[in-house]
């Protein structure tokens, strides 16, 4: 009997302790963050694989909103274009997700927290390939000085230094030659328009020139 009432408290705290675990961790499931997503070319309609995937959260701190973001959790993916991220939440006021891989456009997705509230989701986020347009426009049938020649390229861009925009450019004269090269989505076609004006008549035109992914794809207007 006294060696019964000695190991019974022990007994009792271990299973306290067993409950007290099981339910702890259940408190940790339900507030944590499980991403089991895939990375898309939408161009391309392919998976990327090697793609870098970054979970980033902005807190509450001291009661304030701190609206740096910090990478909390982070994946690369896999042949298949899959990655897996588990982040427990912690005071979140936002989250972000940041796609990113050479050769391709960086994507950043802002989520809001309620959003994702705990569990486990299988989005699919896309990223799009670059490609390189070159363009060489020349007066190739002179007719006079006053030749003239406008163009611009009339489909959506991404937004880059180096990216190609919509700026309509202008050649003036009977020997104007100009070439320029800029960075856009690749695996899709580059619209562009023009208007040439030659000894008081104006000509319009417009062509679309797949871009071949991670190349340069050069387009010749002589007019």
């Amino acid at each position: 009997m006294k060696t019964f009432k000695f190991f019974k408290p022990i007994a009792i705290l271990s299973i306290i302790a067993i409950v007290y675990f099981i339910f702890s961790c259940k408190k940790d499931v339900n507030n944590t963050i499980v991403l089991n997503g895939r990375i898309y070319d939408p161009n391309q309609k392919a998976y990327v694989s090697g793609a870098d995937v970054q979970f980033l959260s902005s807190k509450i701190v001291s009661g304030s909103y701190n609206p740096t973001y910090v990478v909390v959790a982070s994946a690369v993916t896999d042949a298949n274009g899959s990655f897996h991220l588990e982040y427990v939440k912690d005071k979140d006021a936002a989250f972000q997700v940041i796609v990113s891989k050479d050769k391709y456009f960086d994507h950043t997705y802002d989520i809001a927290v309620t959003a994702l509230p705990g569990g486990t989701y299988t989005p699919t986020y896309n990223i799009y390939c670059d490609a390189y347009f070159k363009i060489h426009v020349k007066n190739t049938l002179p007719n006079a000085a006053n030749d003239q020649i406008g163009y611009a390229y009339v489909n959506s861009q991404p937004a880059c230094y180096t990216c190609c925009n919509s700026t309509p450019q202008v050649g003036l004269g009977n020997s104007y030659d100009s070439t320029s090269k800029c960075r856009t989505f690749g695996a899709q076609k580059m619209h562009v328009q023009w208007s040439v004006k030659k000894n008081g008549n104006t000509f319009q035109y417009d062509s679309s020139i797949f871009c071949a992914p991670f190349d340069t794809t050069l387009f010749e207007l002589f007019y």
